[in-house]
């Protein structure tokens, strides 16, 4: 099964606890929102942040965006 799948067939509460235990050294600059909320407590990177915010779609959710933060 895909890491997209695996997300896909989990819980809510349960995929975010794999964002927060997923390889944060991966992680840049890349955020997910869904419905006006941030759903990660740190930055990801980019791959990490469209495979949430596909599984956030495939479980019906239509306000899901995927942001590059960008440092001044």
């Amino acid at each position: 099964m895909t890491r997209r799948g695996i997300l896909k067939a989990m819980s809510i509460n349960d995929m975010v606890k794999i964002i927060d235990e997923s390889e944060r050294e991966e992680a840049t600059s890349w955020t997910v929102w869904v419905g006006g909320g941030e759903v990660n407590s740190y930055y990801l990177s980019e791959t990490q942040a469209k495979d949430i915010a596909q599984a956030w779609i495939d479980k019906g959710y239509d306000d899901v965006v995927v942001e590059e933060v960008k440092s001044e």
